[in-house]
């Protein structure tokens, strides 16, 4: 079964993700533009540009969903693929001895169903279908993003403490941040992500590898025979179609 990891999670278990990394594409920019027609697109704008956190972005998005079924919902973000590749990445990472849990700052629910399918732990925002919310369990008073939901540098710097290595891969603009405290980056096939990594180096390191593909991540990986803390992003991170980080 899926074990939903705390806001401080448990540190003997690595860190993935989902969103245009193990999922082929965004499920939240999927589901919005299903649901909300462009409505969507201004909300997205200002939390690209720094005009509001994720969290009130998240919330602000989901409000104008018109639909109120949750089946329906599932249904939509389960149109979108996984990485084929992704079962057997889990599994190459397990017999390496990498632990694995998967942060998301998106709505939660799809990576849920991912997660407890491939008995992988998570760290995630929530929907709580009773009352039509975005509930954010993993808010960290030590964090220093404005207003994110999922604190993913906090997550890093965690694992760092505890002496693990980490590693992130990321295609988004909630990877922006934790890209600068990874000890080493993956970068999917972003452009602009891909330089504001760059940006972002001017201390020594992270390390950056350009993956487009899970198995360049899984070769690289599975021969390097340090303790690793793994790190990507999860269903429901920003970017997927944003001109700022995609």
């Amino acid at each position: 079964m899926m074990r939903r990891t705390p806001a401080r999670p448990v540190l003997d278990e690595g860190i993935l993700g989902l969103d245009g990394t193990i999922t082929q594409h965004d499920s939240c920019v999927h589901l919005l533009n299903r649901t909300a027609c462009d409505s969507w697109r201004a909300v997205e704008d200002l939390w690209v540009t720094g005009a509001i956190g994720s969290r009130e972005c998240r919330q602000r998005q989901w409000d104008l969903i018109p639909s109120r079924d949750e089946q329906e919902l599932r249904r939509i973000v389960r149109e979108v693929p996984l990485d084929p590749r992704l079962s057997a990445l889990v599994q190459s990472l397990r017999t390496a001895g990498v632990a694995i849990v998967v942060l998301s700052d998106g709505y939660g629910f799809y990576a849920e169903e991912v997660c407890e399918a491939q008995e992988l732990a998570l760290i995630s925002n929530h929907i709580d279908w009773q009352d039509w919310s975005v509930k954010f369990p993993a808010i960290s008073a030590s964090c220093e993003c404005p207003g994110c939901g999922t604190c993913k540098p906090v997550a890093i710097r965690a694992a760092q403490s505890d002496g693990r290595t980490t590693v992130l891969v990321g295609d988004g603009a909630s990877d922006r941040r934790s890209a600068a405290v990874a000890d080493k980056v993956f970068a999917k096939d972003r452009p602009t992500f891909r330089w504001d990594v760059r940006r972002r180096e001017q201390r020594p390191g992270p390390s950056m590898a350009h993956a487009t593909e899970i198995r360049n991540v899984e070769h690289e990986i599975k021969h390097d025979q340090v303790d690793r803390h793994v790190t990507r992003s999860a269903p429901g991170d920003r970017g997927y179609e944003s001109g700022a980080d995609p």
